[in-house]
This record gives C-alpha cells, sequence and structure tokens, in this order.
C-alpha cells in the first residue's frame, strides 16, 4: 500500500456482559478508534479477526457477542523502516481530517495532524541529537520529541522542542 490508509474498529461489549462489569450505560455508547497509517512503496497491510482471551480474574469471554479482537499487521522489507501511525478514539464519528509526514530523515520525523479545531505537530527523533527538519516553509528544531497544537491563535508545546519556523514567523517554545 503506497498511500496512507485508515482502518476503524468499533468496539460494542469489549467482551464484557451487562451486569457484571458494567451498567447499561457503558453498552449504549458505541466507540471506535481509527488507525491513519501513512504508506510508501513496498507497504503490505494484513487484517483480520484475532481471539478474545483473558486471563484471572475477567475470564467471561467464552459465549461473548463479539468472540473476536480486530488484528492489523503492517510491514516493510527494507534495511530500515519508520511505520508512522495516529491512533484516534472516538465516539460517533473521528474528527481528524488529514495526517501527513511533513518532513522526514534516516533519523527524525514531523507529522502534522489536523482537525476542524486544530492542528498538532508531531516530532519524533530516534536518538538523542537535536534536530532540524523543514519541509514548505516549516522548520522545526527538537531533541527526541515534540509535540505542538496551535488552536485558537495559541500555540502549545510539550517535549523538547526548541523553534517552529512557520512562514516566515518564528516561535520557541518558552513563547519568546
Amino acid at each position: 500500500m503506497d498511500t496512507t490508509f485508515q482502518m476503524d474498529w468499533i468496539q460494542r461489549t469489549g467482551g464484557f456482559s451487562e451486569g457484571r462489569q458494567w451498567g447499561p450505560e457503558w453498552f449504549q455508547r458505541e466507540v471506535g478508534s481509527r488507525t491513519t497509517m501513512l504508506g510508501v512503496p513496498g507497504t503490505e497491510v494484513y487484517y483480520g479477526d484475532g481471539p478474545v482471551t483473558s486471563g484471572e480474574p475477567y475470564c467471561f469471554f467464552d459465549g461473548s457477542p463479539e468472540p473476536a479482537s480486530p488484528v492489523a499487521v503492517v510491514r516493510r522489507q527494507a534495511k530500515a523502516a519508520t511505520f508512522a501511525a495516529v491512533h484516534e478514539p472516538y465516539e460517533r464519528s473521528p474528527s481528524v481530517e488529514q495526517v501527513r509526514r511533513l518532513a522526514e530523515d534516516d533519523s527524525a520525523v514531523v507529522l502534522l495532524v489536523k482537525t476542524p479545531g486544530y492542528t498538532d505537530y508531531l516530532c519524533v527523533g530516534f536518538d538523542d541529537r537535536e534536530h532540524t527538519l523543514a519541509a514548505g516553509g516549516e522548520s522545526f528544531v527538537f531533541t527526541e520529541y515534540g509535540y505542538l497544537r496551535a488552536q485558537g491563535g495559541k500555540l502549545n508545546a510539550r517535549g523538547k522542542v526548541d523553534v517552529l519556523k512557520q512562514s516566515g514567523k518564528l516561535g520557541h517554545a518558552d513563547g519568546r
């Protein structure tokens, strides 16, 4: 699979029986999980149902109306591979509109995750060096990892992000 792909799973019971572990209100909700994974040439995707199993003390899976658990296997044949995925829990419908790779080199990657209410920038380095990645007028300087959320004209940062340069504007994670 050469392109970005998505997988959705809906949980109705989670293998539990009403009244044993949870009340009826828990079973009236439909909760989903969407995985969006960035594809690259040569990506193979396999999916199916796996068994629902549990050990003590919650061995109530026999006779469950949801007897299977979703399983996905994504693989590539290469000397090295970066698998970039966003896991989005949701109720009713997912909100992520776009996931894309902004910049990448052999030791770091920056992703963009866009929703109607905010834009997230996810920066991951595969070592403890400082990384500078740039693409499309945006530059990121970070060490190890960084998370930036742009929302309502404000920028919140977590992790080890030092600088974000966006279309000629320069911002520091500490507000400078």
